[in-house]
């Protein structure tokens, strides 16, 4: 061997002894990272037989290095689990499958964890030798999901049971309201009879007597129609019929039939009502909405008091309002008054009747008019205010 060949000779060797230190600096570089890792690493062959795995993995099974190296996973997972990684497996051969998954094992002390696994594969030759993977501990969030979804279940559960009592209570008012209303009817029809003397003469104590029936049969009439009326709203059957309506000739007539109430209190009713255009509405249902919150301001306002009705129109609304010098309304109370069968004061000895549905029967009514209604209160006195949409006229006579 020449000179000059001894020369190249030595510097191979030179290279490959760097190239050498340079592959075992990777290794230990690699190895360090894989032991210290702080998810859990492993390499399995294609039978499911450990090869290695890092002290991460070998903590989170709670066992020893040579109780996992050389077990199968078959001896961490559930069968469950098993079957679902026995079928990934076979797929390997053909190509890794995409994506996670999640395998539910069995540590040594029997306890279960659940693991979001990741897996690569080596080849050698273009052939599948092993497959590297990386685990990580998701058995909290399993859990939490596993929570959700039993509450999530037990949430429909009691859902589905009380629309099932909200339908019987529905119907059962329905069908009590029906059954009260008829024979109520018909003994309001007679005492009118007594009490217009058309059965004969009556004696001064006996008109008042009658009247005092006449007065509780009305209230209890109003009280079963409201109540039917709830029945229907929630049945989706309360019946409108919509066209034109004057809201001047609404509110006079309104104002027209409260009067023999306020005037039993001295209460006075202060108009400031502008000429209105005519809207789209069911004009009974107005009607009763404003002879219901008219009733209130009597039944809420104290004797010679004062009940304030006012009525505008502006260019895409009609705004009117109703204030009382009443005993008002808590505000922490004002957002709730419109829920149905909702009491300011819900106690048995309150001073004021009534079972909380005329409010909410008023704001389904206005609702289905396109409008607003709510209140204001400071404290002392109250008012209601409804805006109700204007028609929008086309060309022509056509409105919308």
């Amino acid at each position: 061997m020449g000179e000059e060949d001894t020369g190249r000779f030595r510097e191979c060797c030179g290279g490959m002894k760097k190239l050498e230190i340079s592959l075992k600096d990777s290794e230990e570089k690699y190895r360090d990272l894989f032991e210290n890792a702080q998810d859990p690493m492993y390499t399995i062959d294609l039978n499911g037989t450990f090869l290695e795995m890092n002290k991460a993995g070998i903590k989170g099974l709670g066992a020893t290095k040579d109780e996992i190296i050389g077990s199968n996973l078959s001896r961490w997972l559930t069968p469950e689990s098993m079957e679902t990684a026995r079928n990934r497996l076979a797929k390997y051969t053909k190509g890794p499958p995409s994506g996670s998954m999640a395998y539910e094992m069995i540590r040594k002390d029997g306890t279960h964890i659940w693991v979001e696994i990741k897996n690569r594969c080596i080849k050698e030759d273009g052939k599948l030798t092993i497959i590297h993977g990386i685990a990580r501990d998701i058995t909290e969030k399993i859990r939490l999901e596993q929570k959700l979804k039993y509450y999530h279940e037990q949430l429909e559960r009691s859902y589905e049971e009380l629309l099932e009592a909200d339908n019987v209570k529905t119907e059962f008012i329905s069908n009590i309201t029906h059954e009260l209303l008829t024979p109520l009817t018909s003994i309001r029809g007679f005492v009118e009879l007594l009490e217009d003397e058309t059965m004969g003469k009556i004696n001064a104590e006996q008109k008042k007597s009658l009247e005092i029936i006449l007065r509780n049969c009305d209230r209890l009439i109003k009280l079963i129609k409201e109540l039917l009326d709830t029945s229907n709203l929630e049945n989706n059957k309360l019946g409108f019929q919509f066209g034109l309506v004057s809201l001047n000739s609404i509110l006079s007539k309104t104002i027209h039939d409260i009067h023999p109430q306020a005037n039993d209190k001295q209460i006075t009713i202060i108009k400031d009502i502008q000429q209105l255009p005519e809207i789209w509405g069911d004009e009974e249902r107005l009607v009763q909405v404003l002879m219901n919150l008219l009733i209130n301001a009597i039944k809420f306002t104290p004797h010679k008091g004062k009940i304030t009705i006012k009525a505008k129109a502006d260019i895409e609304h009609i705004n009117i309002s109703i204030s009382d010098t009443g005993i008002g309304i808590a505000p922490d109370k004002l957002n709730s008054i419109f829920d149905r069968f909702y009491q300011v004061d819900g106690s048995a000895r309150r001073k004021y009747g009534g079972v909380g549905i005329g409010l909410s029967i008023c704001r389904s009514i206005i609702d289905k008019h396109f409008g607003k209604i709510w209140a204001q209160s400071d404290g002392k006195g109250s008012t209601f205010h409804i805006v109700l949409p204007k028609l929008k006229y086309k060309s022509g006579e056509d409105y919308v």
